[in-house]
């Protein structure tokens, strides 16, 4: 679906990401690669001395975001009934 007429969003992203870029090259003289690995090095340091975001951050991108769990009970008297709906709508123009 694309975005409405006159959205900028997806320009404002790229000028944070070359904001970003020129960052990390000048962390990493003059490379990118090399700022962002200091970067890394940072958030790795971090974590090692107990820094719970920093780990969290790590265990997310190695081994991906924990799946979100839902726990529903019921008896045989009182059963569940668990119903999914999902309605398109037309937004207003």
């Amino acid at each position: 679906m694309a975005a409405p007429e006159g959205n900028k969003n997806a320009v404002k992203g790229k000028r944070w990401q070359k904001a970003l870029e020129k960052a990390l090259a000048r962390i990493g003289e003059g490379d990118v690669d090399n700022g962002l690995a200091k970067v890394a090095d940072k958030v790795v340091k971090a974590a090692a001395e107990g820094d719970k975001d920093a780990w969290k951050d790590i265990a997310d991108r190695l081994d991906g975001k924990a799946a979100q769990s839902l726990t529903l009970s019921g008896d045989e008297e009182n059963p569940l009934n668990v119903v999914q709906e999902i309605r398109l709508v037309a937004l207003p123009k």
